[in-house]
This record gives C-alpha cells, structure tokens and sequence, in this order.
C-alpha cells in the first residue's frame, strides 16, 4: 500500500513538473531578444543578380571585330534602373576589382559605359572545320552595388570563305 501512494506522489510530481515547464520560455520563442525570426525575401528586391551562359554564333570577318549583347544573360536586374557598361561590367576574373577590358593571346574584349554589348577583336582565323572560339567570362553589379555570379558567353567565329570586309555597326555612341 506505502509503494502505491510513493507511486501516486511520484505521478503527481511529474505532472506538476511538466506543468510548470510549459509556463518557462523556450529559446525558440519570437519573443526572445536572442533569436532571430526568419523572413521571406522581397522577390521585387535586386539582389538575386544572376549571369547566365550562351553560345553566339558569327560569320568570320576579314577584320575580326564583332559586338556581342550580354544583358540577355543576366537576370534580376532592376528594369527602372539598369546599368549596363564598364562600370559594372566586369570581364577579367584574374583581376581584383573591376575590370572591364581583358587581352588574352587569343582576343581582346571591352565594355563601354551605357552599352549592354562587349567589342571583341579575334586574333584568331578560322579554318574549314575548324571555328575561332572564345570564352568570356562576366560578371555585372547594380547601381545599389549588388554583384551577380560570374557567367559567360562562348563565341564562336565559324569559317568562311569570302569573309566581310565591312566592319559591324557600333551598337553604342561609346565604341
């Protein structure tokens, strides 16, 4: 009889435990000044600046020089307010900074402030079978100083056999 009333006060100590403990803030709670509550993006902010990847295609010129347009590839960029051009344009990776020109054995390549296309330069002739390819590395920044991922553009001069002796048409006034 003695073992079932210590088993009886025993049941009643933990009930009444239990029942203080859900009176006791846990660390999980809003109101705690220690926790952080969690909030969903604004998806009409500008920070999800992302740089994707395409291929771009041209007939050889007897020049080498070509304009290619980048603001197709990058996204979240806000549309009241784009800009586009070398100070947001960055296309050396092997440089701090930003850098909106690169010379490599194989090409040069160069934004211009207000443009939203890169001037290339191919040192490069194609042959039968055998394209002039080049890849470009960018990145670009808003006017808020958000910066996106890096991307790029492959761009491929295919042969031809009478090439273009015509230069193509600047798309900009700063070209």
């Amino acid at each position: 009889m003695k073992s079932f009333k210590n088993l009886y006060f025993l049941l009643a100590l933990g009930f009444i435990s239990v029942a203080f403990m859900s009176f006791i803030p846990s660390t999980n709670s809003v109101n705690n000044t220690n926790s952080k509550q969690l909030v969903t993006p604004d998806p009409g902010e500008t920070n999800g600046l992302s740089v994707g990847w395409k291929t771009v295609e041209v007939d050889q010129r007897e020049s080498g020089n070509y304009y290619v347009k980048y603001s197709d590839i990058v996204s979240g960029m806000d549309p009241n307010n784009p800009t586009w051009g070398c100070g947001y344009l960055d296309i050396d990776p092997n440089t701090s900074g930003w850098n909106c020109d690169i010379t490599t054995p194989y090409f040069y390549a160069s934004g211009a402030d207000n443009c939203e296309y890169i001037y290339i330069h191919s040192y490069c002739t194609p042959s039968p079978g055998n394209p002039a390819i080049h890849t470009i590395d960018i990145k670009v920044r808003d006017a808020q100083g958000n910066e996106s991922n890096w991307g790029g553009i492959t761009f491929t001069i295919n042969y031809t056999a009478n090439p273009s002796t015509s230069d193509p048409t600047p798309p900009c006034s700063s070209y």
